[in-house]
């Protein structure tokens, strides 16, 4: 997964790993960007394409949260 190798990503990882916010307790991932640029056939623009929004973007934030918390979620 790309994300977890921007260096402001890093970068966070790293501050969180070394306690810079104390003890993690919760954690909520947000991404504010510019529309997608374009891309051959636009292939990243429509649900059709990439199965939407949980599958083209969520799943990037799913592996950081697994990443930064050190866990992975279990079924009960």
């Amino acid at each position: 997964m790309e994300y977890r190798f921007m260096p402001p990503v890093g970068e966070f990882i790293t501050q969180i790993g070394r306690g810079r916010v104390g003890q993690l307790r919760m954690l909520s991932i947000r991404e504010h960007r510019f529309p997608f640029l374009p891309k051959v056939g636009d292939w990243n623009r429509f649900n059709r394409n990439t199965g939407g929004t949980m599958l083209e973007k969520c799943c990037h934030f799913f592996d950081l949260m697994r990443l930064i918390v050190g866990a992975c979620p279990r079924p009960e």
